[in-house]
């Protein structure tokens, strides 16, 4: 190329995801970091494939091993070598699960929801005699020593491990990945961690709205150009040194910035004050980002559905090619063809939304995963089963970000095939509602399995079924409890887990919340 191209925003601006206000671009290094990181992370969970086990044979270590052990890679393959380095980059994202404890350290491995773990500040003398590893932390009984957690840790951290679920057989130490919800790493998420530098996001929820209404995609990018001033307007041109009349193709009586073009100019003034808006754009001194950000903002909150605000953005997007039709094609301003615009734009978007809405595409608009709602293990013929009710009660305690601190409670009610009902509540820790749900089951699962090897547990959560289903796809604070709770499945006959309505839990829930109340 000769002449240097127009670079209308940074790439820092362009990486963002569209939740943060960006277009979600990919930076190119970004990506093949993510990528080899997730053969990484495959050679790394899969040990038993042929590449890992040439790998570990030849090396001795895994790549991802290799970047916890902290040290260089000495005289190895382009290939390794490459993996180790994307390992290196991802390792802070790493997120470890509690099992033994004797390969996570207590300062420097991320191993609770909450972050690192920080000891209290201590003298220097009593540095040397401090745990290093989370094993040091768990009594020979496989618990929490609470004395030694209260002395060394502050108050949010203590509550964050004593809510952490220790296995009843305690295994190896795992790994997860600590950028989505399921602990799978994506390359998606990596990208993001790597833009990042950490898991935190800030998404906006107007974005996240703006992105999901119900138009078209060149109009949703034409909005997002004028509210982040990136649109070519003969100004804009100007200033980046490109050699042309600056005057509104409208009035010839200003210069045209997005501002005069999209608001200010006398012709376009009259037609945003003759449409369905009634607006009268005089003596504004907001910027046009800002301008069309509030007045979105304003008919999503004061205009039932998204019409008022896909007409808006809809008559921004007339306006603007009414003006490349002057421009490049040399025809007049006419007032009238913008509104002829706006119409067939309408009668678009009308189009697209009934037949989005329709029968055979509507599977096209749903989210979120269908499944039944029940999961079984075991042979169903027999004797008639147990049936456990269980739910869990948990309050976020005010508006602190300390989930440890938030109230719990697990209630269950069982019922024998004698007839004997038998009922139990316990005031528990939890960091999440699911959390909760499960610890419930894990309760109420001890104590049936002294009673009978048929079980049918009923529960209003279908995220649990869904666990049961896919134990991989678990939140980092339910992971332990989940592999607990499966593992006394197995030594079951028959178990069935079903997803019941909410009046059926009703007694269990009402014993779940007289548990979390009584903290």
């Amino acid at each position: 190329m000769d002449k240097k191209p127009i670079y209308w925003k940074n790439q820092t601006t362009l990486q963002k995801c569209k939740l943060e206000g960006g277009l979600g671009l990919r930076n190119v290094f970004h990506l093949n970091q993510s990528i080899l990181f997730k053969n990484a992370d495959r050679i790394q969970s899969q040990s038993g494939l042929l590449v890992s086990r040439v790998i570990k044979g030849k090396y001795g270590k895994l790549p991802i091993e290799k970047a916890r052990s902290r040290k260089l890679v000495g005289r190895a393959s382009w290939a390794y070598r490459s993996l180790c380095n994307a390992a290196t980059a991802f390792n802070s994202g790493l997120t470890h699960i509690v099992g033994n404890g004797k390969s996570i350290d207590i300062v420097e491995d991320i191993w609770l929801r909450c972050g690192k773990a920080a000891l209290k500040s201590q003298g220097t003398g009593e540095v040397a005699a401090r745990p290093r590893w989370v094993s040091e932390l768990i009594t020979g009984n496989g618990c929490w020593n609470m004395t030694q957690i209260w002395q060394l840790f502050p108050a949010d951290i203590a509550r964050n491990i004593l809510s952490t679920h220790l296995r009843k057989t305690p295994g190896e130490d795992g790994l997860i990945w600590g950028g989505s919800g399921s602990g799978k790493f994506t390359v998606k998420s990596g990208c993001k961690f790597l833009r990042n530098g950490s898991h935190e996001s800030s998404e906006d929820r107007f974005w996240k709205k703006y992105w999901k209404m119900k138009k078209m995609p060149k109009c949703k990018l034409f909005g997002w150009k004028i509210m982040n001033n990136a649109v070519a307007t003969k100004v804009a041109l100007h200033r980046r040194g490109v050699g042309v009349q600056v005057n509104c193709v409208f009035c010839q009586n200003a210069p045209e910035s997005v501002e005069h073009m999209l608001r200010d100019c006398d012709l376009i003034r009259r037609i945003w004050a003759t449409s369905t808006f009634g607006i009268r754009p005089t003596g504004h001194t907001l910027n046009m980002g800002q301008w069309a950000r509030n007045f979105i903002t304003f008919l999503w909150h004061h205009q039932p559905g998204e019409d008022a605000a896909t007409g808006f953005i809809g008559l921004l997007w007339s306006i603007w090619l009414h003006r490349n039709e002057i421009v490049f094609g040399r025809e007049k301003c006419n007032p009238e063809r913008i509104l002829a615009i706006h119409r067939d734009y309408l009668k678009r978007i009308t189009g697209l939304t009934a037949k989005l809405g329709g029968g055979a595409t509507s599977s096209m608009i749903i989210t979120g995963r269908v499944e039944d709602p029940f999961w079984k293990f075991g042979t169903a013929t027999g004797p008639q089963p147990t049936i456990v009710i269980t739910d869990g009660a948990w309050k976020k305690f005010g508006k602190v970000t300390d989930m440890a601190r938030s109230h719990a409670g697990a209630g269950w009610v069982i019922g024998t095939p004698s007839g004997v009902e038998r009922e139990g509540q316990q005031t528990i820790r939890a960091l999440s509602p699911i959390h909760a749900e499960l610890t419930a089951i894990w309760l109420a699962l001890q104590e049936v399995a002294c009673l009978d090897t048929r079980v049918e547990v009923q529960t209003d959560c279908m995220e649990v079924i869904h666990i049961l289903k896919n134990p991989t796809s678990a939140r980092m604070e339910v992971v332990s409890i989940s592999k607990d709770i499966l593992s006394l499945i197995y030594s079951f006959d028959y178990f069935c887990c079903s997803k019941v309505p909410r009046s059926v839990v009703a007694r269990a829930h009402f014993l779940a919340s007289k548990a979390r109340k009584a903290v």
